[in-house]
């Protein structure tokens, strides 16, 4: 018995480091793997600025702050990528592409959930503020198949596809 228990044991302790090295070569390829979804991909402007920018960008309708976040998900054996996006602009000045005034602006923010190395959108999370006093509007929630209500809905119903 104490020999199984040792064998057992050492087992863990011998396929420990074998198994954080894997796991490791994994987030490494899937923090690759998410910046040439970022930079590639067509599914991901919704979330982005004109140029695909990450941190703080502005242009002539409005200006903003983008980033996104990879993760490679042992449970599911997959990589996400969460984009996350606030803008601040109007609607009209988007969709026509004037300069927006100063007075008219709006803030939005939005998420996407990406699985990487299947091209695909797991979730998305879409509000904007219209005009003072702000007043919030969601315009899409959901993961998978399932919908939201607010960004802590949100949140809770990526956690599972973000930790692991």
């Amino acid at each position: 018995m104490k020999r199984l228990f040792l064998g057992v044991v050492l087992t863990i302790i011998i396929v420990s480091p074998i198994h954080a090295q894997s796991t490791l070569a994994l987030q490494e390829k899937c923090a690759e793997g998410a910046k040439k979804f970022f930079s590639d991909s067509e599914k991901v402007i919704p979330f982005v600025s004109q140029n695909k920018e990450l941190g703080y960008w502005y242009d002539e309708y409005g200006f903003g702050n983008t980033d996104y976040i990879p993760h490679y998900n042992r449970k599911f054996d997959k990589c996400f990528m969460l984009i996350k996006t606030t803008y601040n602009h109007t609607w009209e000045s988007r969709s026509k592409k004037i300069r927006a005034k100063r007075e008219d602006q709006s803030y939005s923010s939005a998420q996407g959930l990406f699985n990487v190395f299947e091209g695909t959108q797991v979730g998305e999370y879409d509000a904007l503020t219209d005009g003072i006093p702000f007043a919030l509007k969601i315009s899409r929630c959901y993961v998978g198949n399932k919908t939201c209500k607010s960004l802590e809905e949100f949140e809770a119903m990526i956690k599972p596809y973000m930790e692991e």
